[in-house]
């Protein structure tokens, strides 16, 4: 073989490994590009806040779970009141899909939404667990969740749907779940506060004290 010809193939072959690096990277959540508080990788999830902020706060929900609306309805506000609106923390969702078939729809969705505007998601998941139905029942269904779409402005409805039926974001919904599953989430709510779990995640004192003990 000349000289010629071993160039080319080897330049061949880095470039097929360079291209295959490049793919491994963007779907190994564990990659360079992770950001990693204890076990937890925050890369590429929705977040809230000061992105500067030195504490980090993470919850694992399902849309169809009534005790996670009650996180929403009762802790989230006084959190987002107390550390989000000061910059005090940054303020990371995780999909924790468990109850039933349309708890991925709906967690799908959400992805789908947020992939078009993340600001958008945040009005968009509170839509869903403001229209949530009883978990005993497949509510959650791709129709409902196109149709809630239609009260965020800077949701393309069309894309949405297209979204949802193309199975994009199926394999992230289940890294979500397993990344719960790998840091010991049985439950929803499941809040931690730098990596740290708190165990009583309806109780805003116990994550304020777990917070405070953070920002000394």
């Amino acid at each position: 073989m000349n000289t010629q010809k071993l160039t080319i193939i080897t330049a061949i072959v880095a470039a097929l490994l360079a291209i295959g690096g490049y793919f491994a990277i963007q779907n190994n959540k564990t990659s360079t590009d992770a950001v990693m508080v204890g076990d937890l990788n925050l890369a590429g999830q929705p977040s809230i806040g000061n992105e500067n902020a030195a504490v980090k706060v993470a919850v694992f929900e399902d849309f169809k779970c009534p005790v996670c609306k009650r996180f929403e309805d009762t802790v989230f506000p006084k959190l987002k009141a107390d550390y989000i609106d000061t910059g005090k923390i940054e303020f990371y969702f995780f999909n924790f899909a468990f109850i039933g078939p349309d708890s991925t729809t709906a967690a799908i969705a959400t992805e789908c939404v947020y992939e078009q505007d993340e600001d958008a998601f945040w009005e968009y998941q509170k839509l869903v667990f403001d229209n949530q139905g009883d978990e005993r029942t497949q509510w959650a269904t791709k129709s409902l969740l196109v149709d809630l779409a239609n009260q965020v402005s800077e949701v393309d409805v069309a894309k949405l749907e297209e979204c949802i039926s193309s199975g994009k974001y199926d394999q992230e919904v289940r890294d979500d779940k397993n990344m719960g599953v790998s840091v010991g989430v049985q439950g929803t709510p499941t809040v931690y506060v730098d990596g740290q779990p708190v165990r009583a995640s309806l109780d805003y004192n116990a994550i304020k004290s777990a917070i405070e003990a953070k920002l000394k």
